[in-house]
């Protein structure tokens, strides 16, 4: 099945369950109870211990039945709990019911240990596994079919007159090929028990989690099966066996328990994608990512390779992604490193990185395919933001080249006004002067002291348009003696307390024309009898406050001086923020980029 399709993830599951159980249950309880009903007359304790056992693998089968690719072992465990009732049949005395019991209970226990070593279908524990009780049944039918041939009902602890075919009885025969099978299976347990260990060694991350109580419940199921088994070899007597077969029909409940305790990790491993998703909600970064995925997956050495452009930001401290593994366009597959590759797409199809993962991985892919959903949506999600943030600059890197551009042509501007026109001009009116002091005409004389005092008019006019566009105090002098300056021309007090030094030109800029728009408002339209100027420098930015005392009031949107002050500041990627409430003065505070 691919990774990408299969139930959404919050599809829920329980109605079918629920379905299955009230299916199957009611009819299977009402068998198992008339298979032990002569039992509960005389052994209560071993009928309690075999119905509850039958009833709970028959349960754990129907839970398994629910688990996506869990039939197999599903289907074994209700096969296994059937055989294991109908194992205790040989209480009736009827027909053929103590013949069928006798290969019955044997077969219910391998069936059953083959349905634990099957969960959760590892590919090549399997094959391992399938060849390993082939020959165990193969052996058992064998074994026991050779010993119901050569044996008579009465040999068996059954009574004279019980169905059974008899077709070469021999004592000594049956009595041997009775003690081999016996030893035959304490191989088998010991074998079994291996097996578990070997697995339980050699599984990582969630298939640890769900092996570790299947791995238990079997170590203990094989230690009392040889028991069992040594004191049958022994020739235990009836009170023994009764007291080992109920120690051990309650013990091997612990198998169907483990199958809970196992698909309720596994399912608490699905709402763990739900965190994920909780804890990717954010902007998603490469580590970020990386590490739930190694939480999800509890596979601490699990990487993630070959992100996409834009994923991660420039300023992440992690180490640089590897390369597109070879092949990745194949899907999944095993890495050269005998990793397992997981391609994770957008919803376009587009790769956005690959997962290289355990490759115990394999019998999850539920879990593989959600974890892989939650990862490509934050993802995207980090895609879609980090050309957002990409847009965003570059929005902010045009505004900052505007200003600069601005700034420099203001320069050049009040220059140009400076060294050129207003020099020519003042040249004009020296020589106004000297025309007026060379003539003797009084009419002259007055037409051109008229001239010099209207172009003195245009000097100042145009001093204080050149001082607008670029006061020249700023570039001469700095911020502090600038606003200073400046603040000598009111006839209001304006005590100003600014950093000494120099800034860069877009923050000395930014920084007068706050000061001067906050200065020019307060004097015009709050009324204020006092203002004051302070500010300091923090790291990298200019911070600025000027207070008034006056009305208050003042809005942003009011009017176009101040706003655009404050846009010129957001375009500098500063900040800057009014608060003026009615009567209680005015107070600007501005953080502006400097260095």
């Amino acid at each position: 099945m691919p990774l990408d399709a299969g139930r959404p993830l919050g599809v829920r599951r329980w109605p079918r369950l629920l379905l299955l159980y009230g299916t199957i249950f009611p009819p299977a309880m009402l068998l198992t109870t008339i298979a032990f009903w002569p039992m509960w007359h005389h052994r209560p304790l071993l009928a309690l211990g075999n119905e509850v056992l039958s009833l709970a693998l028959l349960a754990s089968g129907i839970l398994l039945l629910d688990e996506p690719g869990q039939e197999s072992p599903a289907i074994m465990l209700i096969g296994s709990s059937a055989l294991l009732t109908a194992g205790w049949l040989d209480n009736w005395h009827v027909g053929p019911l103590p013949l069928v019991s006798v290969p019955a209970s044997p077969l219910g226990i391998v069936l059953a240990g083959w349905a634990m070593f099957r969960y959760p279908n590892s590919p090549s524990e399997m094959r391992v596994g399938t060849r390993f009780f082939v020959f165990i049944f193969t052996w058992l039918l064998t074994g026991e079919a050779i010993c119901i041939a050569v044996s008579r009902p009465q040999w068996n602890g059954f009574a004279r007159n019980a169905w059974w075919p008899a077709l070469l009885p021999d004592h000594q025969f049956f009595t041997v090929a009775s003690q081999i099978t016996n030893a035959v299976g304490i191989i088998f347990a010991v074998t079994y028990m291996l097996l578990w260990i070997r697995r339980r060694k050699r599984s990582h991350g969630i298939s640890r989690r769900l092996v570790t109580p299947i791995a238990v419940a079997a170590s203990f199921t094989c230690a009392i099966t040889i028991v069992e088994l040594i004191a049958v070899a022994m020739s235990a007597s009836s009170a023994a066996m009764e007291r080992i077969y109920a120690i051990e029909s309650f013990v091997e409940i612990g198998v169907p328990a483990a199958f809970l305790v196992s698909v309720l990790r596994r399912r608490f491993a699905r709402t763990r994608i739900v965190d994920l998703l909780l804890r990717l909600r954010g902007p998603a970064r490469a580590a970020a990512v990386t590490d739930a995925l190694r939480t999800v997956f509890e596979d601490p050495a699990l990487e993630v390779v070959g992100w996409s452009a834009g994923i991660r930001p420039p300023d992440e401290s992690a180490e640089p992604p590897l390369p597109w593994p070879p092949g990745h366009g194949s899907g999944r597959k095993e890495h050269g490193s005998g990793r397992r590759e997981l391609p994770i797409t957008s919803a376009s199809g587009e790769q956005l990185a690959v997962i290289l993962a355990d490759p115990s991985l394999s019998p999850h892919d539920d879990l593989v395919r959600a974890a892989i959903a939650a990862s490509s949506f934050a993802l995207e999600n980090a895609q879609l933001e980090a050309a957002l943030r990409a847009q965003l600059q570059e929005v902010r890197d045009s505004r900052l080249r505007i200003i600069q551009a601005g700034i420099t042509e203001r320069r050049r501007l009040e220059r140009d006004l400076h060294d050129g026109t207003q020099q020519r001009l003042l040249a004009l009116k020296i020589m106004l002067a000297a025309a007026e002091a060379d003539t003797t005409d009084t009419k002259a004389q007055a037409f051109i002291s008229r001239i010099r005092n209207e172009l003195a008019q245009v000097l100042d006019e145009l001093r204080d348009l050149a001082h607008g566009i670029h006061p020249a105090a700023l570039s001469q002098l700095g911020l502090d003696l600038a606003i200073k300056s400046m603040a000598e021309r009111y006839t209001i007090p304006v005590d100003v307390s600014l950093p000494a030094g120099r800034f860069d030109d877009a923050a000395e800029l930014t920084a007068y024309y706050l000061i001067a728009e906050s200065i020019t408002n307060a004097v015009k339209h709050a009324r204020a009898s006092r203002i004051k100027v302070s500010g300091q420098r923090a790291g990298n930015w200019l911070l600025i406050t000027v207070t008034d005392d006056g009305q208050g009031g003042a809005s942003v949107s009011a009017g176009s001086g101040i706003r655009g002050v404050i846009d010129r500041i957001r375009g500098i990627g500063g900040d800057a923020e009014l608060d003026s409430p009615a009567g209680q003065g005015t107070q600007i505070r501005a953080q502006i980029p400097c260095t």
